[in-house]
């Protein structure tokens, strides 16, 4: 008997009574109204064909089936599916954690170089140390495997739901990781070691005659209060055109926009700039030749060297931050002479005072 509603997905047929004409599994329904599935078979000699229904104390464990002790006034059969997820069994807490791990262990060539590394005594972690690893909250190790350099945590997620204003079940999984994304939380201290001035600086890409064009166009001003004077010796400035003409790495740039009519400013690089702007007007030579003498494939190379720069928003940014700023960025590279260094610092603490 067959129902094109219920193969259409619309609805399920009613249930039929009597008894199954075949041995299978069916939806039926008791005495009381109420709805289960069950298996009509021949499992016992001595029973006969009767109805079974599987069942198991735990989800972990698999269901056996068991004779069904109440009345089934109807039937209807169950589909592949239904059939399918009744009989599933859950995997035990170890089958997770050996299941999770043996995927870590598949994908392990993304962790070539973590695999050969010596873990820190301070880095080990043991089996219920609370850590946090990314975005996954209340994730605490389960497991650990190959004498620390993996380790299997269960951390807790939201499985959203269909409808927009469900905010979704709160749900346990597990995954694991390589020892180096992991970290304790009772390692965790409250100290900020990071400045925030620093996140004014994002570096765009550009090519070195952009930085050479801005200079003539904008009229940049190379030698603001803070920085120190053209300090490069001509043995200096040929090692920086060697790394130029070598396609080295340039170093970095910033500026410091203002609004019209101020110009803006060379906050970093004044010694770099200077060099190229040299080159460009042919003050200094290259290996005995001027910029005016050389090919244009040697000029066309230059010009289009790649160079990182950013810009700071001199009039947005208090002035005794970007001094913070420029002390920060230059603590690195050809190091500032002390005398430089303290004359920053009372620019900064002129600035605190006027506040």
């Amino acid at each position: 008997m067959s129902n094109p509603h219920y193969l259409a997905g619309r609805s399920k047929p009613e249930f039929e009574t009597g008894i199954p004409a075949r041995q299978g599994f069916y939806e039926v329904q008791l005495k009381d109204a109420s709805e289960l599935l069950a298996e009509w078979r021949d499992r016992n000699p001595k029973l006969g064909k009767i109805w079974w229904q599987h069942v198991s104390a735990d989800p972990t464990i698999a269901k056996v089936p068991v004779p069904l002790d109440q009345n089934v006034v109807g039937y209807r059969k169950a589909d592949k599916s239904t059939v399918e997820n009744h009989l599933h069994r859950e995997l035990t807490r170890d089958e997770l954690i050996q299941r999770s791990y043996a995927r870590f262990v598949s994908d392990r060539d993304s962790y070539p170089y973590v695999s050969r590394l010596a873990i820190p005594p301070s880095r080990l972690l043991h089996i219920g140390d609370k850590v946090e690893i990314g975005m996954l909250q209340d994730a605490v190790v389960i497991a650990v495997h190959d004498e620390g350099k993996a380790i299997t945590v269960q951390h807790a997620e939201l499985r959203v739901r269909e409808s927009r204003n469900n905010p979704g079940i709160p749900v346990t999984s597990i995954g694991t990781w390589p020892w180096t994304s992991a970290y304790r939380l009772e390692d965790m201290t409250p100290s900020k070691l990071t400045n925030q001035p620093i996140q004014y600086l994002t570096y765009l890409n550009s090519g070195l005659d952009s930085l050479v064009h801005r200079m003539y166009r904008c009229s940049v001003e190379d030698n603001p209060d803070y920085q120190r004077g053209y300090v490069w010796t001509e043995e200096d400035k040929q090692r920086y055109l060697e790394s130029i003409f070598e396609a080295r790495d340039l170093g970095r740039f910033i500026f410091v926009e203002y609004d019209y009519p101020r110009v803006d400013e060379l906050f970093d690089g004044k010694q770099r700039l200077s060099t190229i702007m040299d080159l460009i007007e042919s003050r200094i030579a290259y290996r005995g030749v001027y910029w005016h003498q050389m090919s244009p494939s040697d000029r066309n190379a230059v010009e289009n060297r790649p160079v990182q720069f950013a810009e700071l928003n001199g009039s947005r940014i208090p002035r005794v931050e970007l001094l913070q700023i420029f002390l920060m960025v230059n603590a690195a590279g050809v190091p500032q002479t002390e005398a430089h260094l303290d004359h920053v610092k009372s620019l900064i603490a002129a600035e605190l005072q006027k506040q």
